[in-house]
């Protein structure tokens, strides 16, 4: 584990504002453990960037299975479905930084397009020398020892704000200057199949998709894919398929102002009734619903969305 983190306290956070409000800010330390590992994936409206402090870990972005080890940074930007995996009982310990930047900061578009560029990158795992993985590090370690300090969880906003930015600028210039050494751990034939055929999923989830084309695709046989997919993923192919669209169809609920016809059609379910028989499954509540309660600023029960989670 990294010197400079060995006495942060893994139920610390500082934040500014709330997670639904335009101008957002939250950096906090916590411990993870193999229960800890999300059912299903999910996304933000915000940035995210996951410092792993030690040990090691899985994520698994747009059905894409990466294997993370200490001073990896991994960055999800906003609508990206994605999952946190641990395989241990005991605990491994991250930082996380979420932030909406706000529009006050009056940033010129090519300053805002460099501080984001980390998010945009094909490979979304970072790993750099350890000096300098460090030293990115130690600036959010500081925003939560200077909680600790003023013993309260909320930092000057100012403070918080500047430190922030200083790590965004430092990650965007390491990405330019330093050599990304990430490499993926290589995976079994059947293993890779299958997170090909997820990460296939996420990209053609508006298209229609079945169990045989996915067979015939990807050169496999239905019965095989079946089983196997279950096997590794926990879920039927019918149901990945179906949770992918519905995590879709929320984001745009969310975030457009689209119709919900236009929402289903764009989604690839094969009729209205069916996205809202499938939606109601799977949320608790009909697509309009959902749309009306997140409008209203209805806080929604975590274990009843898939949206949310950490």
């Amino acid at each position: 584990m990294f010197e400079n983190v060995k006495a942060l306290s893994y139920r610390n956070n500082v934040e500014i504002n709330h997670v639904d409000d335009p101008y957002y800010i939250e950096i906090s330390a916590t411990s993870r453990v193999k229960t800890s590992s999300m059912e299903f994936q999910h996304f933000h409206n915000h940035y995210e960037i996951y410092c792993l402090l030690d040990g090691s870990a899985g994520v698994i972005i747009e059905g894409q299975y990466y294997i993370i080890y200490e001073g990896d940074i991994v960055v999800e930007r906003p609508g990206r479905l994605h999952k946190g995996l641990y395989f241990e009982e005991e605990s491994v310990r991250r930082i996380l930084l979420s932030v909406s930047l706000p529009k006050s900061l009056l940033l010129s578009p090519e300053v805002e397009r460099n501080l984001l560029s980390p998010f945009n990158a094909e490979v979304p795992i970072f790993r750099f020398r350890r000096e300098k993985s460090e030293k990115l590090i130690s600036l959010l370690v500081e925003c939560l020892q200077e909680r600790d300090n003023v013993g309260k969880a909320s930092v000057s906003e100012f403070y918080l704000q500047g430190k922030v930015m200083e790590f965004l600028y430092m990650f965007s210039k390491a990405i330019r200057t330093e050599e990304n050494s990430y490499v993926n751990l290589e995976f079994d034939k059947i293993t890779s199949k299958v997170y090909s055929v997820s990460n296939y999923i996420h990209k053609h989830y508006n298209e229609n998709l079945s169990l045989e084309l996915l067979a015939d695709k990807f050169y496999v046989s239905s019965f095989y894919l079946s089983r196997r997919f279950k096997e590794i993923s926990g879920y039927s192919i019918v149901q990945f398929i179906q949770q992918t669209r519905v995590k879709n169809a929320q984001e745009r609920l969310m975030n457009s102002d689209e119709s919900i016809q236009e929402i289903c059609d764009e989604c690839g379910f094969s009729s209205f009734s069916q996205f809202s028989r499938i939606f109601r499954k799977i949320c608790g509540m009909t697509p309009r619903e959902y749309r009306q309660k997140h409008q209203d600023g209805f806080e929604p029960d975590p274990d009843a969305l898939v949206n949310h989670g950490s």
